[in-house]
């Protein structure tokens, strides 16, 4: 047994090609006193009384009338305006409705939008404004005085039960961050820009006597679970500063003015505890590209964070960070120079190396047995985020500790990759439908990625509840750019597991014995050879041409595209009729052991 050592490094799937079979008396925490929840029911009840009151004399006061006028939406009246069928509205600036009538004299009612222009807007697009500031009958000084006392009753009655104040709630966020780029594995480049901003914080006078400006946001893109938020937190925890975190859902408010509210109190709060940094989530919520359909508040809300970055000097100690998963969704006038200058992209990690750094940190924590090989677990984990081996490596621990005495052997860890991979449990117990087939297809992909040169780490035949039948893990020779012969031999490895159904099928002297568990593999073989003669003009019969820019009818591709198919898939199939006794090797051994490791698989076929 082993236990890892702490590590100050970082991290990065492998190419799965997956058989889809068809798819796929304690004393516990203190609580609040029962005179106070007493008071909060409470409120709640007079709450619920002064509204019923208030709506009955709403309701029982108001004139009677012989019909409804029609509802619609206020997207369907702006359409109406727009077309020039509503001629005259009945409009006051408080009330929740207005009335519209059309060039029938037919009338309508929608939602009052309470915006200063409006009145403006109607003018200008023809439609006669008729103001009502009269009284209405339920409208005495006492009636409205009866309504006041009620909403100031129940907005008191909510701030209790609820906490309303998104600003208060924004305040609970601050907090000093124990985070440090130690604990960030790996992305050293982007940790090395970000120690300026740490290091100006840390000491503005040395940037003010060089004249510099410090930029005044720093934006963190990638794909989920990179660890953009673990860096936020790193920069607050190495400089030393307050750390006021939130979401771009959170200015997310149905009325309008509310978002921006937040975020000017969320900017004052910054500049009372300066230094300090603020984080915004999945800023793309709520700063995405503006448009004419957008909603109101939706704008004021992103106008709002766009003029208090202006108007805030970044020499004061505020640093604003955010982060998303897609930059290009975000409008262009938040990104531009001024605002949120530095953009830094937080990749995958690419390398085994790198991942293997990141496996170190996330295990020095945890007792491990002598069989488990991290290099191995590196490189089958390629295109996996460090949030993704955390979460494997933490599935692991917790097996072994209800398993296996709290130490995690290679079985243990491998059945916790594949619960991940497979996105279900393994499934051990029961009868195993088409076991044999199962295990040629899968030493079908094994043994074609060992002849192409591929590093194999792993075949598995067990299933998952998914639907999944069994994976074999191929680690490409590199990442990135690829050639046409690494592109069809990609493509061979697919087309390996069913042909090597066939080939079994043949030998039983079976006919059309070959099951729907390639589904997966001809997806994406599909996808590849598309984007060979589509995208890569990797095709002679169109040279080189971006399809998707040319009028080019789609059976022209199919045509081009199952001609390269069937090229493939024959070399395919020969590839296994030459090794055929080596395939059945393979998968003899892996109905025997359900999992084979890519050094058995090649002591195997070297036999």
């Amino acid at each position: 047994m082993r236990k890892k050592d702490n590590v100050k490094k970082d991290t990065v799937k492998s190419n799965v090609t997956d058989r889809d079979n068809g798819r796929n008396d304690g004393t516990a925490g203190k609580g609040p006193g029962k005179d106070k929840i007493v008071k909060i029911i409470s409120y709640i009840i007079l709450a619920v009384l002064i509204v019923t009151a208030g709506a009955g004399l709403y309701v029982g006061s108001g004139p009677g009338r012989q019909g409804k006028p029609k509802e619609i939406k206020y997207e369907k009246f702006l359409d109406m305006v727009d077309a020039g069928q509503i001629k005259e509205i009945k409009w006051n600036e408080d009330d929740e409705t207005i009335t519209a009538y059309d060039k029938k004299d037919k009338e309508y009612t929608t939602s009052n939008p309470k915006y200063d222009d409006f009145k403006v807007d109607m003018l200008e697009q023809g439609v006669e404004v008729k103001e009502s500031g009269m009284l209405k009958k339920y409208e005495t000084p006492i009636m409205m005085a009866v309504q006041l006392l009620m909403y100031a009753a129940l907005f008191y009655a909510m701030t209790k039960i609820m906490g309303i104040g998104s600003i208060k709630s924004t305040r609970k966020k601050e907090q000093k961050s124990n985070v440090k780029f130690k604990d960030v594995a790996g992305l050293d480049e982007v940790k090395e820009d970000l120690m300026t901003v740490v290091d100006f914080l840390k000491n503005p006078d040395k940037y003010k006597e060089a004249g510099a400006d410090i930029p005044k946001g720093v934006l963190l893109y990638g794909p989920p679970g990179t660890g953009k938020t673990l860096l936020a937190k790193a920069v607050a925890g190495e400089a030393g500063v307050k750390f006021i975190a939130t979401s771009g859902s959170d200015f997310d408010e149905k009325y309008v003015g509310v978002g921006a509210s937040k975020m000017r109190k969320l900017f004052d709060d910054a500049k009372n505890n300066a230094p300090c940094i603020i984080f915004i989530d999945e800023i793309d919520s709520m700063g995405g590209r503006r448009h004419s359909k957008q909603n109101n508040y939706d704008r004021q809300t992103l106008n709002t964070l766009l003029s208090e970055m202006d108007g805030f000097d970044g020499s004061n100690g505020v640093v604003v960070i955010a982060a998303t998963n897609r930059l290009e969704d975000l409008d262009p006038a938040l990104t531009r120079p001024g605002r949120f200058d530095n953009h830094f992209a937080v990749s995958l990690p690419e390398s085994a190396k790198e991942r293997r750094v990141i496996i170190d940190l996330y295990t020095n924590n945890k007792k491990f047995a002598e069989d488990v090989d991290f290099d191995a677990f590196a490189k089958e984990t390629m295109g996996s985020s460090p949030a993704t081996i955390k979460t494997v490596l933490n599935e692991a621990a917790i097996i072994a500790a209800r398993d296996n005495n709290g130490i995690i052997d290679r079985k243990i860890l491998d059945e916790a990759w594949m619960k991940q991979l497979m996105e279900g449990h393994l499934r051990r117990n029961g009868e195993r439908n088409n076991i044999e087939v199962v295990a040629w297809h899968e030493a079908g992909h094994a043994l074609a990625g060992l002849l192409l040169g591929q590093d194999l780490t792993k075949a598995s035949i067990i299933p998952s509840t998914s639907g999944a039948g069994g994976a074999t893990f191929i680690t490409p020779k590199k990442l990135g750019l690829f050639t046409v012969k690494e592109l069809k031999e990609q493509v061979i490895m697919l087309y390996a597991g069913r042909n090597a159904e066939a080939l079994l099928t043949e030998s039983n002297g079976e006919e059309e014995g070959v099951t729907t568990g390639a589904s997966n593999d001809i997806e994406k073989a599909t996808d590849i050879i598309k984007k060979m003669i589509v995208e890569y003009g990797m095709n002679d019969e169109f040279g080189l041409l971006n399809l998707d820019n040319l009028d080019v009818k789609p059976e022209v591709i199919t045509k081009e595209a199952v001609k390269l198919a069937k090229a493939l898939q024959e070399q395919s199939l020969i590839l296994m009729k030459e090794n055929i006794d080596r395939l059945r090797d393979i998968a003899e051994e892996l109905m025997k052991k359900e999992t084979l490791t890519g050094e058995e698989i090649r002591k195997i076929a070297e036999r």
